[in-house]
């Protein structure tokens, strides 16, 4: 019986995914490497003009191929390895996988590409970065979202979670590069503006983070988060005055954000208004009596008092 008979090939088809199947080795061929596939798209419609990259990671050696107008390829005779297989084509999203080349066996692949989505939500490299940002897994949320950034290249929101990312792993520079980008795109957002002044007060930037938190409350006056940052900011440039103003209005906001009542405290400090000092303490240990902060208030409290 000729061994070429009994090659029988059932692919199995998956969005994304490489089914290999090896086939019974021919006598005509044991001491090579074949590899031969089809790329599809999700209905089965072969696409041409592929592009293919085989990489072996080990000694750095590439090999590039594409597909023919009946969505084929084939590379012939490559050193055995374990490749890393990228498919790449305009208006799909570029799939990578790792195909084995062995001797004396054919390797044959079915490959289906998924179009590039029209919405930034329904790019499943943008929610699995979200999801890995909210797990703290930051360099694969940044490598993911890099990869929707070449997709989607004036979207605010993979520049915002890009942006962050990299500043929680501390590429700070990264980061304010990411979110000057998306406050460029969409200067009424407040979110990049916070994120950007956080990443300028890490760089010592400060007039620059001034600007940016002062931008971020502009456009969402009514978050007291954003107005407790800013009021920190400008308490630690000695500009009380506008700190106490931006504490009290987070306390107008939310009169249970303890951090607000805390920070006022020490802003009526340094104004030298004692008792409105002592109140805010005293609310901030009504709010969060087991915080770190509470002995050293209490003592505070305690000193206050008597100079009063």
């Amino acid at each position: 019986m000729n061994p070429s008979s009994s090659r029988v090939s059932k692919p199995i088809f998956v969005a994304a995914a490489v089914a290999l199947l090896s086939l019974t080795p021919s006598l005509s061929f044991g001491q090579m490497t074949i590899l031969r596939g089809i790329v599809q798209d999700e209905s089965k419609k072969p696409l041409p003009k592929v592009k293919i990259v085989l990489l072996d990671p080990e000694t750095g050696t590439g090999f590039e191929t594409s597909t023919n107008k009946k969505g084929e390829f084939m590379q012939v005779g490559i050193p055995a390895s374990a490749y890393r297989a990228t498919f790449e084509l305009a208006g799909y999203i570029t799939h990578e996988t790792v195909i084995v080349a062995k001797l004396g066996v054919e390797e044959r692949a079915v490959v289906v590409l998924k179009k590039v989505p029209l919405r930034i939500d329904q790019d499943p490299d943008f929610t699995s970065g979200i999801e890995r940002f909210q797990e703290g897994r930051f360099e694969e949320a940044v490598d993911l979202f890099l990869k929707v950034r070449a997709r989607f290249p004036e979207s605010v929101e993979t520049f915002y979670n890009l942006g962050v990312a990299y500043l929680r792993l501390g590429r700070t520079d990264n980061a304010v590069e990411a979110l000057e980008r998306a406050v460029r795109l969409k200067p009424d957002a407040a979110e990049p503006y916070l994120a950007l002044g956080e990443s300028y007060v890490v760089l010592g930037r400060t007039g620059e983070a001034e600007v940016a938190f002062g931008r971020a409350v502009a456009l969402d006056p009514g978050n007291p988060g954003t107005l407790l940052d800013l009021g920190i900011l400008y308490y630690k440039g000695d500009k009380i005055d506008e700190a106490l103003g931006c504490f009290e209005k987070a306390i107008q906001l939310d009169p249970k954000l303890a951090a607000a009542h805390y920070q006022a405290g020490l802003a009526s400090v340094r104004k030298g208004d004692l008792p409105k000092a002592v109140a805010y303490f005293e609310a901030f240990l009504e709010l969060a009596p087991d915080r770190p902060e509470a002995g050293r208030v209490r003592a505070m409290i305690d000193e206050l008092k008597k100079k009063d």
